[in-house]
């Protein structure tokens, strides 16, 4: 792929005349703004050739191609990506709640969802098959995306960066699950966005090993056994109160105004 392609394609998702690409121009998080835009322009340039070992320090036209202008940090300067997949470690011990918006407008529209490199890349067969038979299948794809990103975000990226492998499967009742994360997707089709909350599964209960020392000395049997119970109904308030908080702050944003 030469680079004239390349620049027609960053051109489009930027909203742009491809005559102002430069090797000097942003492709990063900042100049797409949102993540379903960012996979999008990825998927696009990997569908012509166009695929690197790693995005992490692709953050200019330029990286893409292996032109730098900045000089390479010191030891006394601090190296920050701004790759929306990228997080520093944290102890896995932490309490962490991943939480994204993704509106429907933002997934791309196609004849054929298991040829288009987007979905592809970004959801597995199963979820294809799922989302492309439903009511609407672009609100389905973006609930399934967000939720997608709650994960990364819930985990600080153990679950992987291959949307793909990350898969949303539906229980009998029809909800969502995954087996890192307890899920809540909900979909308001007045202002087209969909919200997903994620709590990573393995913060939901607490070691009995790692509690056992301490219990012992200050809790009875009877404590013990309750403690668990009582550590998952937190998360759970905890949970919830960030779904009310968030829609509550769309309604106000969004559709107040609008009514009034």
């Amino acid at each position: 792929m030469n680079i004239e392609e390349q620049k027609n394609i960053i051109a489009t998702f930027l909203g742009i005349s491809p005559n102002e690409v430069t090797s000097k121009t942003k492709i990063d998080r900042e100049a797409l703004q949102g993540s379903v835009k960012i996979h999008r322009l990825r998927s696009a340039l990997k569908a012509t050739g166009v695929n690197p070992s790693s995005w992490e320090n692709i953050n200019t036209f330029g990286d893409l191609n292996g032109t730098k202008f900045d000089s390479e940090p010191t030891s006394t300067q601090i190296s920050i990506s701004s790759d929306p997949h990228h997080h520093t470690d944290s102890p896995s011990n932490k309490i962490a709640i991943g939480i994204d918006i993704e509106s429907e407008k933002s997934i791309p529209d196609t004849s054929d969802y298991f040829e288009d490199q987007f979905f592809k890349d970004n959801f597995s067969g199963k979820e294809i098959s799922y989302c492309s038979r439903a009511a609407n299948p672009k609100a389905c794809f973006a609930g399934r995306f967000a939720a997608k990103e709650a994960i990364f975000k819930a985990t600080k990226g153990d679950c992987g960066k291959d949307f793909s492998k990350i898969e949303i499967d539906v229980l009998a009742d029809g909800s969502p699950t995954n087996n890192l994360c307890s899920l809540s997707i909900s979909h308001l089709n007045e202002i087209e966005l969909s919200i997903a909350v994620a709590i990573p599964s393995k913060l939901e209960s607490v070691s009995l090993n790692e509690s056992a020392s301490l219990d012992k000395i200050s809790l009875p049997n009877e404590t013990q056994m309750e403690k668990p119970t009582v550590f998952i109904r937190l998360n759970n308030i905890l949970l919830w109160a960030l779904v009310l908080s968030t829609c509550s702050y769309i309604v106000i944003k969004e559709i107040l105004p609008s009514i009034l």
